[in-house]
């Protein structure tokens, strides 16, 4: 027997719902539907935050990538970047000043999180401009909208803002003589790259990060004080525009200095120091937030689980430049196998299996399509080149890790060093393999010992102490020729007892 339970509505807006066996379709009703008044505006556009910073870098003005006027194809504008660095900022302040001065006859902006939120923003906006058919539903009316941008002369301005998946938008791009397409993304998808013109959008310069805690610490000349520590507080912060936006609010609502917000910083963990009740303005998220939403998305991705371990033997070493060799190491494979991975196609054994060293490319550049690290090519460290990560996405990993993930990465990332290192690294073919891997012993150290405390080569106490040591011998034997002991994973010299 077929169930059928169907209702109807009416009038300007008005919505039906019609029930068949679960499925549901929405329909709409146009009729009195009042003629747009030009120009129209569609979608709620974020405000400009207080205290925005224009970029110097000129390749970041999106005026210099959409021209001062529509031309005769589609142009598309995609602001890529890791999460906190003002991608969404840079499309608020194009949008509106062609908005205020008057450059397009339609402005249609869309928190572009899935494919259902576009879908719904376009049928906001056909109901709106493109006279629709009585009861067409929600698809019907966003496909009208596209065919109206494609044939009117009405100049035309759609920002997909903070798009997740680029997948989302197939079949749903924008095109027109008339218009003009800006995408706010995290992602670094190739699919991205052939619609459109990418922009890069690096973090604040010293002088762009100085001038904003000037103007949100000074803004009136009466607060000078405030300022002492200001270009160290910018360094720590990694010139990250929401960690500052962050930092500023905590230290206007507490009226503290800069010095005195950096000692709360280095003795705090991230979510006391950047807490999310100190709002950074008209910013939507706060720094932990925005990571662990792009962390998670990334650890979705095939193959599952790996993303979110990796990121974490990433966050023990050297922010500037990880040899991608570390990473497929046996050290660091068998670590992620062990790392809890959620279940996939790989393998049907049951039994934990032993991570592919494609499948640690593959995580790797999850990583980087995500914006959580950036991958370097580079010829002259012998081999695939180089992994970077922002401090403060390290620092977050670090204190985000349980006890537990913590020390296994820390001996995983000691055996790794140990494995990648070069026999003759006196060589001078190995001279910038070399100084690398002496940078990431060195923040092995430090970031081990951070976490242990004070310790000693006579005894260690802990996996953290004995990643410490491991890494502490290495940088002294480093450069010592060609008596380099031997070696094992997991394994150094007698002198150093490991427990």
């Amino acid at each position: 027997m077929t169930v059928r339970a169907e209702m109807t509505a009416s009038g300007p807006g008005s919505v039906a719902l019609r029930d068949n066996y679960g499925d549901v379709h929405t329909h709409v009703g146009y009729a009195g539907r009042p003629e747009p008044s030009w120009p129209h505006r569609v979608g709620v556009m974020p405000p400009v935050v207080a205290g925005y910073q224009k970029r110097t870098d000129p390749a970041v003005h999106l005026e210099r990538v959409f021209g001062e006027s529509p031309g005769t194809a589609v142009r598309t504008g995609v602001v890529s970047g890791m999460g906190g660095v003002g991608k969404t900022q840079l499309a608020v302040a194009y949008a509106h000043r062609v908005w205020d001065a008057g450059e397009v006859d339609l402005l249609v902006w869309l928190t572009a999180t899935g494919r259902d939120a576009i879908i719904t923003g376009y049928a906001q906006a056909g109901a709106d401009v493109a006279s629709p058919a009585e009861r067409e539903d929600i698809e019907q009316v966003a496909a009208r909208f596209l065919a109206w941008l494609a044939a009117t002369d009405k100049r035309w301005l759609v920002v997909l803002d903070d798009l997740a998946d680029p997948a989302d938008v197939r079949s749903l791009w924008p095109q027109g003589p008339a218009g003009r397409v800006l995408v706010t993304t995290r992602r670094r998808d190739a699919a991205l790259t052939d619609r459109g013109q990418v922009i890069d959008v690096d973090l604040f310069t010293g002088e762009e990060a100085l001038a904003y805690l000037t103007g949100r610490l000074n803004g009136d000349g009466q607060h000078l004080d405030r300022l002492a520590g200001a270009d160290e507080l910018a360094e720590e912060l990694g010139r990250l525009p929401l960690a500052l936006a962050q930092a500023a609010a905590y230290m206007r609502d507490r009226e503290l200095t800069c010095s005195a917000y950096r000692r709360r910083l280095a003795q705090r963990r991230l979510e006391l120091a950047l807490p999310s009740d100190a709002a950074a303005g008209d910013y939507p998220a706060t720094v932990a937030t925005t990571w662990s939403l792009s962390i998670g998305l990334a650890d979705r991705l095939a193959p599952a689980g790996l993303a979110h371990p990796l990121l974490t033997l990433a966050a023990e070493l050297d922010p500037h430049g990880i040899p991608t060799s570390l990473f497929t190491t046996d050290a660091a494979r068998t670590y992620l196998a062990a790392a809890e991975r959620e279940p996939d196609s790989r393998s049907a054994d049951p039994s934990p299996a032993q991570v592919l060293p494609e499948e640690v490319e593959d995580a790797l550049s999850n990583l980087h399509r995500l914006s959580l690290l950036t991958r370097v090519d580079t010829d002259n460290l012998g081999g695939p080149g180089l992994v970077r990560v922002h401090a403060l996405v390290q620092r977050a990993t670090r204190e985000q890790a349980g006890p537990v993930s913590s020390e296994a990465a820390a001996r995983a990332a000691a055996d790794a060093l140990l494995q990648v290192w070069p026999e003759r690294d006196y060589q001078p073919r190995y001279a910038l393999l070399a100084q690398s891997l002496r940078d990431n012993t060195d923040a092995l150290i430090h970031t081990a010992s951070a976490r242990c405390g004070p310790r000693t080569h006579t005894r260690c106490s802990s996996a953290q102490d004995k990643a410490a040591a491991m890494a502490d011998y290495l940088l002294r034997r480093s450069t010592t020729g060609p008596t380099w002991p031997a070696r094992r994973s997991g394994f150094l010299a007698p002198a150093i007892p490991i427990p």
